[in-house]
This record gives C-alpha cells, sequence and structure tokens, in this order.
C-alpha cells in the first residue's frame, strides 16, 4: 500500500481500537509523546490486514486526531438530538446528522482560511462512533470536555454577576449622589425662601406703619381750626388720643411687634418727652 493512500474504513477502525486499547500510564507526555504512539503503532501493525511499513506513527497520530474531532462533534450532535426525543425513539442518529452537518457548515462559513468554496461533507466516520463512544477513553474525553463546557458556563456567569454587581453598586452610589444634590438645593432654596420671607415682611410692617402715620399727619392737619374756636389744650388733647387710637390699630394689624413692644422696657422719660415734642411739632 504506497504512502498517502486514502485510509480504508478497516484501517480507521482498527486505529481507533488500538488506540483505545493502549494506556499512556507511566509514558513521560502521555498521548502526545513518540513513545506512546510508538506503542499503537506496534499494536495496529499486528491487527489482521494492516502493514505497518506504509503507516508511521506519526501518520497514525495524525488521523486519529482528525477522526476524534469528528466524532466528538458528532457525539455532541447526537446527545442534543437525543435529549429532543422520547426515551424509546430511534431517530436521534438521522436528526444528529443533520446537526453535525449544520455545525460543519457553520464552521466553513466562518473559517477565516477560507479561500474558494468548499463542499460540506456530512459524517465520515460512524464506523468509528460506534466502536468509540462505549470506550472507557473515549467516555472520559466527553466528560472532560463537559467538565471543561460547565466550567466556561459558570465563570461566564460568574463574570456577568460580577459586572452586574458593580454596575448596580455604581448606580446605587450615583442615585445617593442624586438625591444629596436635590436635597441640598431644596434646603438652599428653603433657606432663601425664608429669608427673602423676612426681610418681605420687615420691608411691609415698615411701609405700612409709615403709610398709616402719613394718614394720621394728615388727618391732624385737617383738624387744625383757629384758637378762638378751640384751645390749644384741647387740640392737645385730641392729637393725643388720636395718636394712642392709631398705635392701637397698628398692634391690631401687627400682633408679633406688639409682643417684642409687650416684652420691652416702659417708656422713658425721654421716650415720652420726644413724643410731647412731636405732638407739639404738630401743632
Amino acid at each position: 500500500m504506497p504512502r498517502g493512500m486514502s485510509w480504508t474504513k478497516m484501517e480507521e477502525l482498527c486505529l481507533c481500537k488500538a488506540w483505545a486499547t493502549t494506556s499512556d500510564e507511566g509514558i513521560s507526555g502521555g498521548e502526545n509523546s513518540n513513545a506512546y504512539w510508538e506503542m499503537v503503532h506496534t499494536k495496529w501493525s499486528l491487527m489482521e490486514g494492516m502493514n505497518g511499513d506504509v503507516r508511521t506513527f506519526c501518520s497514525l497520530h495524525q488521523k486519529l486526531k482528525e477522526i476524534k474531532s469528528e466524532v466528538l462533534m458528532f457525539h455532541s450532535c447526537f446527545l442534543k438530538a437525543k435529549s429532543s426525543l422520547p426515551s424509546d425513539s430511534r431517530d436521534a442518529i438521522e436528526i444528529a446528522l443533520k446537526f453535525f452537518l449544520s455545525e460543519r457548515s457553520r464552521d466553513i462559513s466562518t473559517s477565516k482560511r477560507k479561500k474558494k468554496p468548499v463542499k460540506v461533507k456530512g459524517f465520515q466516520f460512524s464506523h468509528c462512533w460506534d466502536y468509540l463512544q462505549d470506550t472507557r477513553k473515549f467516555k472520559a474525553i466527553v466528560e472532560s470536555k463537559r467538565g471543561e463546557k460547565k466550567k466556561r458556563k459558570l465563570a461566564a456567569a460568574a463574570t456577568v454577576n460580577t459586572l452586574t454587581r458593580r454596575q448596580r453598586k455604581r448606580d446605587e452610589q450615583f442615585a445617593r449622589e442624586q438625591f444629596e444634590a436635590q436635597r441640598q438645593d431644596m434646603h438652599n432654596q428653603t433657606t432663601v425662601f425664608q429669608d427673602l420671607s423676612e426681610h418681605a415682611k420687615l420691608i411691609a410692617v415698615a411701609l405700612r406703619k409709615q403709610a398709616a402715620a402719613q394718614q394720621f399727619k394728615v388727618a391732624l392737619e385737617a383738624l387744625r381750626v383757629p384758637d378762638n374756636i378751640l384751645s390749644m389744650e384741647h387740640k392737645k388733647k385730641i392729637i393725643e388720643l388720636g395718636y394712642a387710637k392709631h398705635l392701637a390699630s397698628l398692634e391690631e394689624d401687627y400682633p408679633d411687634q406688639k409682643k417684642d413692644d409687650d416684652e420691652a422696657p416702659a417708656q422713658s422719660e425721654e421716650d415720652h418727652s420726644n413724643q410731647q415734642s412731636m405732638i407739639e411739632n404738630i401743632l
């Protein structure tokens, strides 16, 4: 059999049997070592119909890589098809073959090394899968792949959870800062409004007092009559009486101011003198 000839199904099946029954225990480098594949090559050569002179241990190694890759992909498709069907269904293999063809088409379409259109081939190693699916070494690889897939999912979920927690913390911090800024702004506005209210109240009181005093003065001016009609003493009493009524009206309008006046000390002689002077000036 010349070098480079296509592999027969019997050669491929014998290679799978030689690999599955050859242990790598105690061999440095395991299945990736030349020593291991020399052992596989020796066992394969001793099988019926196999010729070790035309297939080197390197060619066996490369061929088994191809077989394992294809068989593992098909086995994954088979498990997916089997899980989607009733337990007594016999259509899992046919559906798995369709899944495999779809997976292979997607791999080829997304390949960056593709330079020209490639014909998509279906699964070519059914005879190898029939044997390998029940072997201990193949089951160990399947379990290892499943564990790696689960770890990747858990790692991805942990990453998402970490990012979610970080984002939640950032959102909460931003919300707290926004609330504090709004609270401070409302406090500042309330303080300004209170100050403006106090100033407005003081201005209103001052203006009303000034207006009331002006009106009282005008009224007093209207009371001016000749002395021969109304004596100076009577005019003075009228003015004092009107001034007292004027103060009483202010106290009714501004009770807070009256409270402050009640708490203030009694009127001094100087204040009384100033009041009398003002009345005399009016007269």
